[in-house]
């Protein structure tokens, strides 16, 4: 039997994020505006700043 099935979890593993669906939210809308206009940049620019921001706050909170 192999003893690598049965590993045991990390102590604290992170708790479920919206924060990368909404990223790639804004990626798409960044790249899109690229090629329709340059609104959809500013707005997928603004999604990604505040995805990357709620990404790092979630990740340094404790429990």
């Amino acid at each position: 039997m192999n003893q690598d099935t049965h590993k045991p979890l990390p102590e604290r593993l992170p708790r479920p994020s919206f924060a990368p669906p909404i990223l790639a939210l804004g990626l798409l809308l960044l790249l899109w505006g690229v090629v329709t206009s340059w609104v959809v940049s500013v707005i997928g620019l603004v999604i990604v700043a505040g995805a990357i921001r709620i990404w790092i706050r979630d990740s340094r909170e404790k429990g």
